[in-house]
């Protein structure tokens, strides 16, 4: 393990000393030497005090003779590469909490870890409740991140991204009285973990930045590889996983979204944000995407480059359109933009996701010129083309899969109205002798059905589309019976 003169000094500290070390000291440094050797630290007397330089930067350590201060300096080396063998081994073998307590050795500070769900997995044991502050105590009492805590973050650091992957300074007021540094931990962009040491015994300093990435490097990775394997659920971000259609477990899911007060029942919508331009980076990304998360505080903000997608809830959103929203900023960048059709429940959202990046792909190959491309213009050609017949049902026309739920559920006529009107043109005398009831039977049931429907029949294409969905409905009905269905 390599060190910077910034983690030996924090290690020599209980000493009389002197730094002259520069912020930006790299952790270069392999061991102590008496003469000078590249990539090491320089101990040698000078009068009664004692120099360690490495590379130019320096610790004078006062009174003390230079035999019994290089003994100091290379037992520092080999109490760092103890630890980091140590520590290693912990969270390799998913011995989180033991990890965590481990670190406290090198940082003096209180420790958080958290998995990509705000759920606690280990905290320094040197600790009490009664020496720290309220949401340490909840952490204690309740495993999990408070709602008041996650509000401070989102809502009193506005102008902070603290879900961009990497280090962020931190200063709360009120009852989060404990400034310190956190550190999102991604893997292949999904957030699974975040670690926060807490300014309490001591400043931090860079050495101890350094030390954060070291274990953020070895933490992502692991915390990765151990989700796919845990009996004990995974560590990656829920909302991440469900847009690409994995199975979360349930009780965690609802504690997820007790945070935004969602409900896995409602309405959602799926908005893409894609950078198009070859100029446009990360770092760009990470800039757009906080500034709509800053001006859609409602939403979920996942980043996956080059997309930035817009998880919104339909059901609790309140606030301007987030399509106005959306097609502002786009204005001033070379973005596109696509929106899902509207979906019911959480654990659909990966069929909305597939709509969402069907759009885009249908709308920069059929109209180039266009910013924005909804889903519901290409609904038709998705469902021919799709390759399983459940994200053909879930890109049925809206106003149809409606009916269609509300004929199953309440054996209502309306489904089937519109089936037949369709089928015949909408011709009032035909649909009638279909149907086989009155003229003005039929024509109330229409008007209550066109009462119903949120889309214009007058539109060719809607008609097309609701015709299309209708026989596509049918065919996961037949298929449903026959036990066919994928």
């Amino acid at each position: 393990m390599k060190l910077s003169m910034w983690m030996l000094a924090n290690r020599l500290s209980s000493l009389d000393l002197v730094l002259n070390i520069a912020d930006d000291a790299k952790p270069i440094l392999k061991s102590a030497r008496r003469v000078y050797a590249t990539n090491c630290v320089h101990v040698y007397q000078e009068g009664h005090d004692v120099i360690c330089n490495g590379e130019g930067d320096t610790i004078r350590i006062k009174d003390m003779p230079v035999t019994e201060a290089f003994e100091l300096v290379q037992y520092v080396f080999d109490f760092y590469e103890d630890w980091y063998s140590e520590v290693v081994e912990l969270i390799k073998s998913g011995n989180y909490p033991e990890a965590v307590n481990s670190c406290w050795s090198v940082f003096h500070n209180p420790i958080m870890l958290f998995d990509g769900n705000c759920k606690l997995l280990g905290i320094t044991e040197q600790y009490t409740a009664d020496e720290m502050d309220d949401e340490w105590r909840y952490l204690l009492a309740y495993g999990y991140s408070s709602m008041r805590a996650i509000s401070y973050i989102k809502f009193q650091h506005a102008n902070r991204d603290f879900t961009k992957s990497g280090m962020q300074r931190f200063d709360f007021k009120g009852d989060l009285c404990y400034p310190g540094i956190t550190y999102s931990l991604y893997f292949n962009e999904i957030l699974c973990g975040r670690i926060n040491v807490l300014e309490k015994d001591r400043p931090l300093n860079p050495g101890d930045f350094q030390l954060l990435e070291l274990l953020a490097d070895i933490l992502k990775v692991y915390l990765a590889e151990q989700s796919k394997t845990s009996r004990q659920g995974t560590n990656m971000d829920f909302f991440h996983l469900l847009l690409t259609g994995v199975h979360v477990d349930d009780e965690q899911l609802e504690l997820l979204l007790s945070y935004p007060r969602w409900k896995k029942e409602d309405l959602y919508q799926i908005y893409i944000a894609q950078m198009t331009s070859p100029s446009l980076g990360k770092d760009q990304m990470n800039i757009l995407s906080h500034t709509i998360e800053q001006q859609m505080q409602q939403c979920v903000i996942i980043r996956k480059y080059p997309n930035i997608i817009v998880l919104c809830n339909l059901s609790r959103y309140q606030g301007l359109p987030p399509l106005d929203i959306l097609t502002r900023l786009a204005d001033s960048a070379e973005i596109h933009l696509s929106c899902s059709l509207p979906g019911v429940g959480i654990i659909n959202i990966h069929y909305l996701m597939n709509q969402a990046l069907a759009a885009l792909g249908y709308g920069r190959l059929q109209f180039p010129g266009k910013r924005f491309h909804e889903f519901y213009q290409y609904a038709m050609d998705y469902i021919i083309e799709a390759k399983n017949l459940s994200d053909c049902i879930h890109a049925c026309h809206p106003d149809v899969l409606a009916l269609w739920k509300h004929r199953r559920d309440s054996n209502d006529y309306k489904f089937d109205t519109l089936k037949a009107y369709l089928n015949n043109e909408r011709s009032l005398v035909n649909t009638a002798q279909a149907l086989y009831v009155h003229r003005n039977t039929l024509v109330y049931r229409v008007r209550r059905l066109t009462e119903f429907l949120h889309y214009n029949l007058d539109d060719v294409y809607t008609r097309d589309y609701m015709k299309l969905s209708i026989r596509t409905l049918e065919l996961y009905e037949q298929k449903l019976k026959s036990g066919e269905t994928n």
